[in-house]
């Protein structure tokens, strides 16, 4: 019977984790975050320069909308500062500001015209010989160890907006 008491004590003893074990448990996944991190950071700003993609080829298509529905010209400007701070897309001559878009953290955006004009056809207003309007948006956070591949948005004189350089 003393055998049986004893082994009931030794087993309610080595019940959960001893602080050495804990310790050593949180290392490992404090080593493990710090090695994932980088590479995360890499993923969110990726993400990032395709969001802004995105809604500046989004912005495009709604001017090229509006400008059918009313009839008229639509301009997407950009801000004071440039593309990165923003855009308005605004109708043409003083009008009614339709959208409007604020600026990005740690974006770049380039572009070879200040403003696009959509007109009531669906094609961009620009002068004969004209190059296409190309933006180009990249990162301007270098502090990674991964590259972030930029992406560019061109439309086409007809009015098409494409993802492609």
């Amino acid at each position: 019977m003393a055998m049986t008491r004893q082994t009931k004590t030794q087993k309610s003893r080595q019940r959960g984790f001893t602080l050495i074990e804990l310790m050593i448990s949180l290392a490992v996944l404090g080593v493990i975050v710090g090695i994932a991190m980088p590479s995360m950071r890499a993923i969110i700003l990726n993400q990032r320069v395709r969001s802004v993609a995105f809604d500046l080829a989004s912005s495009m298509l709604y001017a090229r909308s509006e400008a059918g529905k009313r009839d008229t010209t639509v301009n997407v400007a950009q801000a004071a500062a440039g593309w990165q701070d923003g855009w308005v897309t605004s109708v043409d001559g003083g009008g009614p500001v339709v959208a409007q878009r604020d600026g990005f953290a740690d974006i770049s955006v380039t572009a070879n015209y200040a403003t696009i004009g959509y007109l009531p056809n669906g094609r961009v207003a620009a002068a004969a010989g004209a190059p296409s309007p190309l933006f180009t948006v990249s990162t301007t956070d270098t502090n990674f160890l991964f590259d972030i591949t930029p992406r560019c948005v061109g439309i086409t004189l007809s009015g098409k907006v494409t993802n492609q350089c």
